[in-house]
Order: structure tokens, then C-alpha cells, then sequence
């Protein structure tokens, strides 16, 4: 909570969590996804993040590629997006300078995920 409160403090919606390694982790309230050429990937359990239960409907229901992804990798990425089981998922519009304006796979996933309210 610490950290997000620093976030928001410097004008940040969360903050980006990375491990001892400089691999991403999660962010300070959700668990993060990117998309390259319509394929979701998002950081593995083993890179320490907390496991969610809307980041394991996502895993079952949609073709998602865990892996190591570290900051440098952020510029290959088309889209972003967070997921927690509170607010479903939302896009995440830019990370520091790095801006995201395609959010066509984040839009497939929020058209199923309608039917539970989210």
C-alpha cells in the first residue's frame, strides 16, 4: 500500500512492481498484461507476483503466454492492460513515457467478460 500511495502521491495511477532481477512483476493493486500481434503475455508466478483469480480466468479462458518481461522489453508491446478480480480488467494507457493507443485484444476480452458484470 506503501508504494501505491507513493505512486498516486508523484501523480501515478499504481506503481510497476519488478523483482531483484528487473523483471516485471505486477503492479501495486493488479496484475499486468501485454499484448505483441494479438498474443497476450504477462509475467510468471516464478518472477513473484501474487496470483489472482481474475489473472487465472484469464490464463483458462484466453490463449496467454506466461514469461520473463523486463522493462526494456515494454517498447516491443502493443497494448496493456491490468486485471484484478474487483475491477475486472482495464487498459493501461501508458508506463512513464511509453504510451499505449491499441487496445483491440483488451476489447475481445471485456466483450466476454460482460457477462459477469464486468
Amino acid at each position: 500500500m506503501l508504494d501505491h500511495k507513493v505512486a498516486l502521491d508523484k501523480g501515478f495511477d499504481s506503481a510497476l512492481f519488478l523483482n531483484e532481477r528487473d523483471e516485471i512483476t505486477e503492479t501495486s493493486f493488479a496484475n499486468i498484461f501485454f499484448v505483441r500481434n494479438e498474443k497476450i503475455y504477462t509475467p510468471k508466478v516464478s518472477s513473484g507476483l501474487l496470483r489472482g483469480t481474475m489473472r487465472d480466468y484469464l490464463l483458462e479462458n484466453f490463449s496467454v503466454v506466461e514469461d520473463t518481461i523486463r522493462v526494456g522489453d515494454l517498447k516491443e508491446f502493443d497494448e496493456a492492460f491490468i486485471s484484478n478480480s474487483i475491477m475486472g480488467v482495464r487498459p493501461v494507457k501508458s508506463i512513464n513515457s511509453l504510451v499505449f493507443s491499441s487496445f483491440q485484444v483488451l476489447e475481445k476480452i471485456l466483450n466476454k467478460l460482460k457477462k459477469y458484470g464486468f
